[in-house]
């Protein structure tokens, strides 16, 4: 898996780091990127190769901007995709890149689903599903399911009593396996819910100016025998890994 870190000041780096079964974190190393401040890391697979994208924020600049990129792992040049407003004058993120006959990019995801074809430029618009816990951002590149595509994604709304009054969902849909990838199923509820509780001390929470309570954002997903294995990040301070087990 892939997390950002801060080095001694605000914009972040990114570092890999490879697990065992139990989620042990074996070994990690600090990754190549060059950029302001990177942040946002989600592998995918091309050609059974590891490709990683991320997001290349100016933040602490005011107004900040960002683009997204994407790299096969330790080879070639970042692709900067040529697609909405992704050339550094606007804030983009959150793109989710997948494989489907080459590189394939989820662009956007409410109210309207926009997918693209980087290698023409093509794009196809579907409706996005309706969600009530806000709009549908992100998430981790489709898997094949039961004869479609599925995805997790997340959501937030402001509408907590105490500052900072956000509080972040996770959820999941379906997608058709083929263009226009048209989403045919969404969860009715979240499957993960943002919580003021994680592992930091209140020690450490005071320490680490970036903490943010009520945050969960799902990255990557591995396919396990009775569900699946979900990475996400907490409370913009931690990484963590969640078993998602199949209803039956």
């Amino acid at each position: 898996m892939a997390h950002r870190f801060h080095d001694g000041g605000v914009p972040t780096k990114l570092e890999q780091a490879e697990l065992d079964e139990t989620g042990k974190v074996i070994s990690t190393s600090v990754l190549d990127i060059k950029g302001n401040s990177i942040e946002d890391p989600r592998f995918f697979k091309h050609e059974g190769q590891p490709w990683l994208s991320w997001v290349d924020s100016t933040w602490p600049a005011i107004p900040p901007t960002s683009m997204v990129k994407y790299q096969l792992v330790g080879w070639g040049e970042p692709v900067q995709p040529k697609i909405g407003k992704n050339d550094g004058t606007s804030i983009e993120k959150n793109f989710v890149f997948f494989e489907y006959i080459g590189i394939w990019c989820i662009y956007q995801c409410s109210p309207i689903q926009v997918t693209y074809e980087l290698s023409s430029g093509k794009n196809w618009q579907t409706p996005g599903p309706r969600w009530p816990y806000g709009e549908i951002r992100g998430g981790t590149p489709p898997i094949e399911y039961e004869g479609n595509l599925l995805r997790f994604f997340h959501s937030h709304l402001q509408n907590e009593l105490t500052p900072p009054h956000h509080r972040y969902y996770v959820g999941a849909y379906l997608m058709e396996p083929t263009p226009p990838f048209k989403v045919v199923r969404v969860s009715r509820k979240p499957v993960l819910y943002g919580s003021e509780a994680d592992n930091l001390t209140p020690y450490e929470r005071k320490g680490c100016p970036h903490w943010k309570p009520n945050v969960v954002f799902p990255g990557g997903i591995v396919t396990k025998p009775d569900g699946w294995l979900l990475s996400v990040g907490v409370n913009d301070s931690a990484c963590a890994i969640v078993k998602i087990k199949q209803k039956t």
